[in-house]
């Protein structure tokens, strides 16, 4: 994993907080195109809450000569609990390790704020699980945790 983040650097790769979500989501829709699926937030969702939870959602993007490839929306839950959303990158650029140097910055930002712990959200596709991201996670020491889900429709 610290291979594949200085790889990221020397090719570079760079990740910077962001508020240009206009920029992000079409990258965000053309990866999730690639699996037959929608975002699970429109564009206009996504903006409300940003503005409903401001300081709550962060958004990173991953940038390659100043165009953006990917990004990375989390949720700050709580003072010591963040969740990763979204963590996309363009198909183009995966050789260049872009996803190890997003996940690095938001791990960096929220240690330095004394976080204690980060889920990596889910690691299946279709409800199987996805070995390869669940290596990926795991190379930044995340563990892997099997759960049921519940849901509630709230109107």
């Amino acid at each position: 994993t610290r291979g594949s983040y200085r790889k990221a650097l020397k090719s570079g790769i760079y990740t910077e907080e962001s508020d240009d979500v206009d920029t992000f989501y079409p990258v965000l829709e053309t990866v999730k195109a690639a699996y037959k699926v929608k975002p699970a937030h429109s564009l206009a969702e996504l903006k409300k809450l940003l503005k409903l939870f401001p300081g709550r959602i962060k958004l990173f993007g991953t940038f390659h000569k100043k165009k953006l490839i990917g990004g990375i929306v989390f949720f700050l839950c709580d003072s010591k609990n963040a969740l990763i959303f979204y963590n996309i990158i363009d198909k183009k650029y995966q050789q260049m390790k872009p996803a190890n140097c997003q996940v690095y910055k938001v791990i960096e930002y929220l240690w330095e704020r004394g976080y204690k712990e980060l889920d990596f959200g889910i690691s299946t596709i279709d409800m199987d699980p996805n070995i390869g991201l669940i290596r990926f996670k795991m190379g930044f020491g995340a563990r892997n945790y099997g759960g049921d889900y519940y849901y509630i429709e709230v109107i």
